[in-house]
């Protein structure tokens, strides 16, 4: 059982991660002691698309930059993990490879566990196997989600739900509105919607000058968030 303060902050970020819901807290006890504590520093890569699955991590605070290279060689940023969120799930399965890149962005530090301590838990709690497998469907359906919008929407509602899925992520009520409350640069946005820098910078610069949004440097605050649904729903 957890002696340190430390110990037991770490078991209680354990609880929400989806991995190993339905478990204990002597069960997650149990889990955090196999972990290791990483302390990541920013641009640090964490694993690389296609390298083999060799560790699962539970990020406990900071953030981590999600992206894939397509096979034209194109970048796409598929989301940021925050604290409280896991990565490299793919670990817990032996044989895998991670499908994408992660990255740190600022100072991290995560709990990470390897394939093999992760084979061993499922054997001792096979609730996680359970989970696993479910989590591996949910994100099939995220991708083939992600497939349908670029073959099917205008840039415009890619872009106006990329902004409303960050703000569901990280928003924070201001004064003004709701504020994505991260570094987010022009090109993030191009590489979350599939599209260019120069097509995320005229919208943007459109949507501004309509009051829907406010930009600064390497900052969104969403002043009006009706007809930005409006735009991601095509209406």
């Amino acid at each position: 059982m957890p002696t340190t303060v430390a110990d037991r902050a770490h078991i209680e970020a354990l609880k929400p991660i989806e991995l190993f819901t339905g478990l204990d807290e002597k069960a997650l006890a149990r889990i955090h002691a196999d972990a290791r504590l990483w302390a990541l520093r920013p641009s640090t890569v964490i694993f690389r698309q296609r390298r083999p699955a060799q560790t699962f991590y539970v990020v406990l605070d900071g953030r981590v930059r999600i992206t894939e290279i397509t096979a034209e060689g194109h970048t796409v940023l598929l989301r940021f993990i925050e604290a409280g969120q896991m990565l490299g799930a793919m670990a817990a399965l032996e044989g895998m490879t991670y499908p994408v890149n992660a990255e740190a962005v600022v100072q991290t530090r995560a709990l990470a566990w390897s394939t093999r301590a992760m084979g061993t838990l499922m054997d001792r709690y096979p609730r996680i196997m359970k989970n696993t497998m479910g989590l591996m469907v949910q994100r099939i359906g995220e991708l083939q989600q992600r497939c349908i919008e670029l073959a099917t929407q205008r840039v415009e509602q890619r872009i106006a739900r990329a902004i409303l899925r960050l703000i569901q992520q990280a928003g924070q009520r201001t004064a003004e509105g709701v504020t994505v409350n991260m570094p987010l640069s022009r090109q993030d946005l191009a590489e979350l919607t599939g599209t260019t820098l120069y097509t995320v910078s005229r919208t943007l610069t459109r949507w501004q000058s309509q009051g829907l949004v406010k930009t600064g440097r390497q900052r969104l605050t969403v002043l009006k968030p009706h007809p930005l649904v409006a735009i991601a729903d095509g209406l």
